[in-house]
């Protein structure tokens, strides 16, 4: 069986729902989303997160988007199949490439074609955007290799989300110290020197993302959404920075 860009669009439309859309990442400053969980429900967003989805899960709940696309991430892991045997309408996105057990990809696309969005990330920057055949299915998309976080970014762009939230979008390890979320599982595979967050940093801040994005939107032929990074003290400042309060507000309008 294969996955179309209709199929995989078709997904994600349906489980965003016209939605907004909340991005949950591992920075220190999730811990007031935790605590604050119940209240941030109502707003009724749909939630993401990347890569080790169970961590950030184990203290906020089920999340609507997992994407799991990183070569540590080994999918399909025992994790993953859980996450897509759940009745709840969620979505799972990864690449095919990144199947550590390719022969089990087709089994995969067979079982679940409706929780699934298959994208493919250029390891080139010639040509970061590329349409037509994949390793093994019809490519949905293909984007320069980036954050994980901004590829949601960008899919969410495509389909018109009206404005996507960043949580704990200032996580990492400083030297010794490690700055992410409170009681953040032993052995989590997250940013784990300054060198990768400088990279990141870099990355975001230093041209390449806007060029990047520029290129998707052109591509796609949309407008970007607004985009509010809720942790004050993230390092991504090329996004719009906004207290939890005031992020309050803006979702009670």
């Amino acid at each position: 069986m294969e996955l179309t860009l209709k199929d995989c669009v078709d997904n994600l439309m349906r489980v965003i729902n016209g939605r907004n859309v909340a991005i949950l990442l591992p920075g220190y400053s999730l811990h007031e989303l935790i605590e604050r969980k119940e209240e941030f429900k109502k707003f009724n967003l749909c939630t993401a997160t990347v890569n080790d989805f169970w961590l950030i899960e184990e203290q906020f709940g089920n999340v609507d988007i997992a994407m799991c696309s990183a070569a540590e991430c080994g999918v399909p892991t025992d994790r993953h199949i859980e996450y897509l045997d759940r009745k709840d309408d969620n979505l799972f996105v990864t690449e095919s490439l990144s199947f550590k057990d390719q022969s089990k990809l087709d089994d995969i696309m067979e079982k679940y074609p409706k929780k699934l969005f298959f994208f493919a990330a250029e390891q080139s920057g010639i040509y970061p955007f590329l349409k037509g055949k994949g390793a093994r299915l019809e490519a949905p998309m293909n984007f320069l290799a980036l954050p994980s976080f901004t590829t949601l970014v960008i899919l969410c762009t495509i389909i018109k989300v009206p404005t996507v939230f960043l949580f704990g979008a200032d996580g990492g390890k400083l030297g010794k110290d490690l700055y992410c979320m409170p009681d953040w599982g032993k052995g989590a595979k997250i940013a784990g020197s300054l060198g990768r967050l400088l990279y990141d940093t870099s990355i975001l801040n230093g041209g390449l993302w806007a060029k990047t994005y520029k290129q998707a939107c052109d591509l796609y032929e949309v407008e970007p959404p607004r985009i509010i990074n809720c942790s004050e003290k993230s390092y991504y400042n090329i996004f719009e920075k906004m207290s939890y309060d005031k992020t309050w507000e803006v979702l009670n309008d």
